[in-house]
């Protein structure tokens, strides 16, 4: 990701911050509040500092945050959401902010996201079921 010193102090001073709070706190919509600040800042830098990194890194931490809430406000309750996708969430966030530090590529933690939000779903859900998927 080619971006300046300052915009990677930025998110990764942001990530710092978010997990601190996703780890303190103990609801599900909370940790989720906190990690909307995630992908928001990603946005914000994009304005600046923009890099194709940078906006595929938003589109999949927003459509994680979007898969989240959707699953948390629907009246479907076949599917649940655990507190292992909460951990989860927050154990990706902390690797994403290594990778950040290290300068390191971090496709493969967005990959992860990407699994962890299609375990909300439906057909994620139903793979879990079926062992395809391994949460």
């Amino acid at each position: 990701m080619d971006i300046s010193p300052a915009s990677r102090d930025i998110l990764i001073k942001e990530i710092e911050f978010v997990t601190q709070k996703m780890d303190e706190s103990s609801y599900p919509e909370e940790k989720l509040y906190y990690f909307s600040a995630i992908y928001s800042m990603f946005q914000r830098i994009l304005n600046i500092d923009f890099d194709p990194d940078l906006l595929f890194a938003f589109f999949v931490l927003r459509e994680t945050y979007n898969a989240f809430m959707s699953r948390l406000s629907a009246s479907d309750r076949i599917v649940k959401l655990s507190d292992y996708h909460f951990a989860r969430l927050l154990d990706l966030s902390r690797t994403l902010l290594e990778r950040l530090r290290d300068e390191k590529d971090f496709n493969d933690v967005l990959k992860q996201f990407v699994l962890l939000l299609y375990t909300t779903t439906g057909n994620g859900y139903y793979l879990v079921q079926k062992g395809l998927i391994e949460v």
